[in-house]
């Protein structure tokens, strides 16, 4: 990975954090041998007043002699570097300089991953010496950058691949203080937890056990008095239909600091299933959101086994009495009968649609045993008796459930649904879905885009966007000019609206170019579910085969494009088969796992190539053989690294290139794409231009 730094306009460097060489860089000898062990790093950073303040923490294990070497953006600025509380003396290297070190490097030790860095400044330090353990410390400070109204970061971390083994745990922390309100915080390349202690003040972290493998860590964030903190990013190849991001988050801070009231409605499967430890932390989960409801919210709670009862007729204003009798009901009951899902529904979902939004958390272990059993007639009736205009929040425990039935459940209400294993604490699961669904900010959400021509917007429906919840949409756009871009919503029963102005780029904007690849996932994501719920359709299965193959974007189902190169025909084959046979599967964990991997692809956050992975039937986590690098998808076939070819992007001309050749080392100086590629360190073909070059 690398140490901190910024993004630049265009600018979409290969960075690491510090590498150390074997070796003294000003002896004669050029440094061979191998490299110290990295035992845990830590990364911290502090960013208030467009600026960021990071400190890279390494503890090492290593003998003799070595030099480092830390890759730098334009701005970024060395404020220390110390080993064992010792000072070290370092110095810049411009860009040339670099490049000539880097390369006299990279042929002495026969390792093409040091090119990749050719493009930019380095700091050096000639010699360190180890003897055991010792800690490294680098202190850096740079101003953010700032486009489209992000201000954006790299993240200080380290460089496993340039060390011996893993790095038994990997941390980055960063505080994000702003002048006003936090709105969207986004990264592209890492799945971070965010924390929100106040609306100006955020917390994000990313913990990684076993880290074999560093990655940019990029980290952006909005800045913005407005309400939802809108933004618009695009991403448009010359000749060619553009991506669009808009983003946005009522993270607090204004008129949307005050939640509106909510009507919670808790329907908790009581069958003779759920007895025993499953009661108990459903119980203490509905204990913990009673005592957290709003002080104008109503509720009331449905439990059903063979017979579904209410404890009240309608729901109910929340009080002390109230909550303290709903308690009381809930403990008063024995789980025993069967499962009475279809009558659960028609109770939760009966009333009359009013001022406040009305949220159903859906609790089950199993499928429909008691009155109506087919799935399928459950369906057809939902958006009958869904008179009260209800979201659905499905939460299905174990591998008994009907993922089938709880998905559509869940998308036909405009809800979601979510699984939990036997092994998972159920009771924090649950608390942590009422957590985000208790301060709902717009229901009713829709877009509007005025007159620009958009297409295959992700999600396809918004449904209610919730306090501190990112608003995302991903989707194609044709045509240019700027735009009126409108999210509206009902807050309060009123109706509420926030515009922001997009520009659609004529000409290449090569940009935020990890946006295709995102959208990508989660237009997968959104096929797959079709294909599952819907029935298969030859032209989704053709579509989830080639964004598969375009963007790196592995499956259960499309596994073997990473493993071989076949026609389009016998790809779209072999993936229809797969999908058939894994939509006989109703319930179980092989429909459960289907779910949850295309939950993650539908919610995909990130191009982390250490997420790019699926749950096969068995629930074994199988990780991808490919890799992003920039906007380019590689494959691990045999020994050889293949990027990802298609229709569109067939080379003219062929080409052999020996490594460290003349004519390599000039593809490498020219094309900064090219030497970014030569960090996966193997044999690689990769495209230079028009042509396809493969590297020996």
């Amino acid at each position: 990975m690398r140490a901190l730094l910024l993004i630049l306009c265009c600018t979409h460097a290969a960075l690491a954090g510090p590498l150390l060489l074997p070796g003294d860089l000003k002896g004669a000898a050029p440094p061979k041998g191998a490299p110290p062990q990295i035992l845990f790093s830590h990364a911290q950073a502090q960013i208030e007043g467009g600026v960021a303040k990071s400190t890279l923490t390494e503890t090492l294990k290593g003998e003799g002699a070595f030099a480092l070497l830390l890759p730098l953006s334009p701005s970024d600025e060395v404020k220390g570097c110390a080993l064992g509380g010792v000072a070290l003396k370092g110095r810049v290297l411009k860009p040339k300089a670099a490049s000539a070190l880097l390369t006299k490097l990279g042929k002495a030790r026969q390792d093409t991953r040091l090119l990749s860095f050719v493009h930019q400044r380095l700091y050096v330090v000639d010699q360190l010496t180890l003897k055991g353990e010792a800690i490294l410390k680098i202190d850096l400070e740079q101003p953010l950058s700032s486009q489209d109204g992000f201000s954006t970061y790299q993240g200080v971390m380290s460089a496993p691949q340039f060390a011996q083994g893993v790095i038994e745990r990997a941390r980055f922390t960063a505080t994000i203080q702003g002048a006003a309100p936090i709105r969207a915080v986004f990264s592209d390349t890492h799945a971070l937890t965010v924390k929100r202690p106040s609306p100006t003040r955020v917390e994000v972290s990313y913990t990684k056990a076993g880290l074999e493998e560093g990655a940019d860590l990029r980290l952006s964030f909005v800045e913005d008095a407005d309400p939802l903190g809108l933004r618009f990013l695009t991403h448009r190849e010359a000749g060619a239909p553009g991506y669009f991001l808009l983003l946005g988050n009522p993270s607090g801070g204004g008129d949307e600091a005050q939640a509106p009231k909510k009507t919670l409605i808790l329907a908790v499967d009581a069958s003779g299933s759920m007895r025993g430890e499953k009661w108990e932390q459903a119980l203490s989960a509905m204990s913990y959101i009673l005592d957290h409801l709003g002080g104008e919210d109503r509720f009331n709670v449905i439990t059903f086994g063979t017979e579904v009862r209410a404890f009240t007729p309608q729901p109910q204003p929340k009080t002390p009495q109230a909550i303290a009798a709903a308690k009381a009901h809930l403990d008063a009951l024995i789980p025993v009968g069967r499962t009475n899902i279809s009558e659960a529904l028609r109770v939760a979902l009966a009333g009359e649609p009013g001022d406040a939004p009305r949220v159903v958390i859906f609790l089950t272990d199993g499928t429909p045993t008691a009155g109506e059993q087919d799935p399928k007639a459950i369906l057809k009736d939902l958006k009958a008796i869904n008179t009260a205009q209800a979201q659905v929040f499905a939460l299905g425990v174990g591998d008994d459930v009907n993922p089938q039935l709880l998905d559509r459940v869940a998308e036909d209400t405009g809800g979601r649904a979510l699984y939990v294993s036997e092994e998972e604490a159920l009771d924090t699961q649950i608390a942590a879905l009422y957590d985000r669904l208790s301060h709902p900010a717009l229901s009713e959400v829709k877009l509007d885009f005025g007159g620009a021509s958009v297409s295959q917007i992700h999600p396809e429906a918004l449904g209610a966007l919730f306090q501190g919840e990112d608003l995302i949409a991903l989707g194609r756009f044709e045509g240019e000019g700027v735009h009126s871009v409108t999210v509206r919503g009902m807050r309060g029963g009123a109706p509420r609206a926030f515009t922001l102005k997009a520009q659609l780029p004529k000409a290449t904007d090569s940009r935020h170019q990890f946006i295709p690849a995102l959208w990508a996932a989660r237009r997968i994501g959104d096929l797959l579910a079709k294909i599952r719920l819907q029935g298969p359709e030859p032209k989704w299965i053709e579509e989830v085969v080639t964004l598969s193959h375009r963007y790196g974007i592995v499956t259960e189902y499309t596994r073997f494009i990473a493993e071989e190169e076949i026609s389009a025909e016998e790809a779209n084959r072999r993936a229809s088969d797969l999908m058939g046979a894994a939509r006989q599967r109703a319930s179980g964990r092989w429909a459960v796992q289907q779910s949850v991997n295309e939950a993650n692809l539908r919610g995909k956050l990130s191009n982390d190539n250490a997420d790019n992975a699926y749950f096969d039937r068995r629930g074994v986590r199988t990780k991808a053989k490919s890799k992003i690098i920039g906007k380019r998808a590689f494959y691990k076939r045999g020994d050889r690294w293949v990027q990802s070819q298609d229709a569109k992007n067939k080379p003219a001309k062929r080409r052999v290139v020996k490594r460290f050749s003349p004519e390599y080392m000039e593809l490498i100086k020219k094309d900064q794409a090219f030497s970014e590629a030569q960090q996966l360190d193997a044999p690689v073909t990769v495209f230079s231009g028009d042509e396809l070059i493969e590297v020996r």
